[in-house]
């Protein structure tokens, strides 16, 4: 309950002022438990926020999705990669993102989490809440024991380059 009250401040703090008063809260202090948890659904991520600089020109933004749409900067790409804009967090994200402290790695252009090839339950999990929250069609890779699950996304990379690399990831501010 500590850290969700640390995230909700910080939270609140930046980007959820307006939330803070849609909910009629005036104290953070005084949250029942069900107000913190209406408080905690309502969290959202904008993802625009990570839209790498050399390619702002290359997206399309509309309410909804991220999309890099433009092929060279002229028509629209048919096989663009749609990111949802808005990323709520809950209990699945707030699990993929430990996972990714525990277990993940960004490459170039793309994240992956690398797991044991018996720990399918993760398998599944990491699979579908990036295929299902952030819109991503993730491969998997197996080599001996090691598997290996990659998402292909310029934003989710840059989103997930505040949780650190190697021994020193961390959680994000953010989430504090």
């Amino acid at each position: 309950r500590i850290i969700l009250f640390y995230f909700i401040s910080s939270y609140l703090e930046k980007d959820g002022a307006e939330t803070l008063k849609e909910l009629g809260i005036e104290h953070l202090d005084a949250l029942t438990p069900k107000q913190a948890i209406d408080l905690a659904t309502r969290i959202v991520i904008d993802l625009t926020k990570y839209i790498p600089e050399e390619s702002k020109e290359s997206v399309i933004l509309d309410n909804n999705f991220i999309t890099y749409g433009l092929y060279k900067g002229t028509r629209k790409n048919p096989t663009a990669n749609k990111i949802p804009r808005y990323i709520t967090i809950d209990e699945d994200i707030a699990k993929l993102f430990g996972l990714y402290l525990a277990e993940g790695s960004k490459g170039k252009h793309n994240i992956s989490f690398a797991f044991h090839t018996k720990e399918t339950e993760l398998h599944n999990f990491v699979r579908n809440t990036l295929k299902d929250r952030f819109g991503q069609n993730p491969c998997t890779v197996i080599r001996q024991n090691s598997a290996t699950i990659s998402a292909g996304s310029k934003i989710l990379r840059e989103f997930f380059v505040q949780f650190g690399k190697s021994d020193k990831k961390r959680i994000p501010d953010f989430l504090m």
